[in-house]
């Protein structure tokens, strides 16, 4: 139960920080599969991405296709950060095609890292990315 409360709390923040969304840094990843009672999952994370402060860095992991080809997208996702400093903070976590996009703000005044974690699946029949408005104005203008 307590995993489920934190995919809802980073994806309520990943449809919040999409309209602040702007072009991500590649990052390698690797694959974990998702536990055997989860048919077709596979939760993706990328390579540890560097945050300076102070700084907005972005990193990016990509769903990769099933072994036959058949393209993943991305269910669910998020960021995870090593740092504990209240001045390091999720600026974006949204669904991007393919991909999970990820930003982190850091003011902390002490780099650190980050990695980008997606949960992929074959989409179903009847499957897409919505985008919405959130209103949120950009950070420069709060």
């Amino acid at each position: 139960m307590r995993i489920h409360s934190r995919l809802i709390a980073l994806a309520t923040i990943g449809v919040a920080a999409c309209a602040l969304l702007t072009t991500p840094a590649l990052a390698s990843s690797t694959a974990t599969p998702a536990p055997s009672s989860v048919s077709g999952y596979l939760v993706v994370n990328s390579a540890p991405v560097d945050s300076t402060s102070p700084s907005l860095a972005f990193g990016t992991v990509t769903c990769p296709p099933t072994s036959t080809g058949v393209a993943r997208e991305p269910l669910n996702g998020g960021v995870t950060s090593a740092s504990h400093s209240l001045l390091v903070s999720v600026n974006t976590s949204c669904p991007d095609g393919n991909q999970w996009v990820g930003g982190l703000n850091n003011r902390s005044g002490a780099p650190t890292t980050f990695t980008v974690w997606a949960v992929c699946a074959i989409p179903g029949s009847g499957y897409t990315q919505a985008d919405t408005e959130t209103g949120i104005p950009p950070p420069k203008e709060r």
